[in-house]
């Protein structure tokens, strides 16, 4: 009888520390996914360059739940980054992205895990870059003047190929959101989106439009 009632409590204490150490568990991923952190690095100046990377970033960040650390840098050393790398790092930031670095950079080689450059012309600069792939095709990205729907539609235009920077903004904090634990960054690079007569007749790329 006596060891019955050993037993029971042995029991008893088992699922007790296995509930406690469960709740541990849930409470640490979920205080760790409501606190996702990314530093954000944009040029200080061309502000309408980059208006539709950052509203992708932007976007991306409030369906993820990621809390932004932005700067606007207009020269930027690597002693800097370095300093400013550690400083996120403390401020327990997942990573960092770098938006067009050519515009307060100068290229040579850095050499980061855990930073992420949006770019058209540093892509040997780093380890990982978010960019769109060539093409032989003339490109433009958004915003794209909609009244280019109107000649693709009537056949004034056979097709135009955009760069959805859009996008790529979003993607690029989607990557680095994604990436915990022992998983790493890796190289986004993007086609250019081919709006054709058929592709106007279906509506799927209106949206990169402006009316």
């Amino acid at each position: 009888m006596k060891q019955n009632k050993r037993k029971h409590l042995i029991l008893i204490v088992i699922l007790l520390s296995i509930a406690f150490v469960s709740t541990l568990y849930v409470r640490d991923r979920d205080y760790a996914q409501k606190n996702k952190r990314i530093a954000i690095i944009y040029p200080k100046y061309s502000q309408s360059f980059i208006q539709e990377v950052q509203e992708g970033i932007q976007d991306c960040a409030y369906d993820h739940q990621v809390k932004l650390d932005v700067w606007y840098k207009d020269d930027l050393s690597q002693n800097e980054l370095d300093d400013l790398i550690t400083q996120e790092y403390k401020n327990q930031a997942m990573g960092l992205l770098l938006v067009y670095p050519e515009k307060y950079m100068r290229k040579t080689q850095y050499e980061y895990g855990n930073v992420l450059a949006i770019t058209d012309t540093m892509q040997d600069s780093f380890t990982y870059t978010a960019s769109f792939s060539q093409t032989s095709h003339e490109t433009m990205r958004l915003p794209v003047d909609f009244n280019l729907l109107k000649e693709i539609s009537t056949g004034k235009r056979d097709a135009i190929y955009i760069e959805d920077t859009y996008k790529l903004g979003y993607k690029s904090i989607e990557l680095i959101s994604h990436c915990e634990g022992k998983r790493r960054l890796s190289t986004i690079s993007l086609k250019p989106e081919k709006v054709d007569q058929k592709v106007v007749e279906k509506g799927s790329k209106a949206s990169l439009f402006t009316y």
